[in-house]
């Protein structure tokens, strides 16, 4: 379960992997975070992934396919918190440049992709129906 305590690596120690949330705080970018409008904020929201089962006004899905939920905008102790990320090196921060991607993942623009770390969990999903009743995360073992 996610939690707002301490996320040193003392903390995670006993574990084998760190939760999502400690993961996303020991991934963090380099730069500050931009302060965006809330127009900004909104259209950038409008370029995640609807999925049909679920609320587009709240539910989201990144390019890498980890849930994001839009209230949870900057919260990165959120298992659903997520940030705008410029695609490009150097690039304006333009709408055409903005993407919404979860709090633990990020994009290189040098190489021109996202880099996944949480996505999705579609455990015990039906793979027929592709339904999701509860959006739920999980991080990637692999390292990029």
């Amino acid at each position: 379960m996610w939690s707002s305590g301490a996320s040193s690596l003392e903390h995670i120690a006993w574990r084998d992997q760190p939760s999502l949330f400690e993961f996303a705080s020991l991934n963090k970018k380099r730069d500050a975070p931009m302060a965006y409008s809330p127009k900004t904020i909104h259209e950038v929201w409008n370029r995640g992934r609807v999925i049909a089962e679920q609320d587009p006004a709240v539910w989201r899905t990144d390019e890498c396919g980890a849930w994001i939920r839009r209230e949870h905008y900057g919260h990165e102790s959120s298992e659903y918190g997520w940030k705008i990320e410029n695609v490009t090196a150097g690039g304006a921060s333009n709408l055409d440049n903005l993407r919404p991607l979860h709090c633990g993942n990020s994009f290189d623009p040098g190489l021109g992709h996202a880099q996944c770390h949480v996505t999705g969990d579609q455990e015990g999903v039906d793979p027929h129906e592709h339904i999701v009743s509860t959006p739920r995360n999980r991080r990637l073992d692999h390292q990029d």
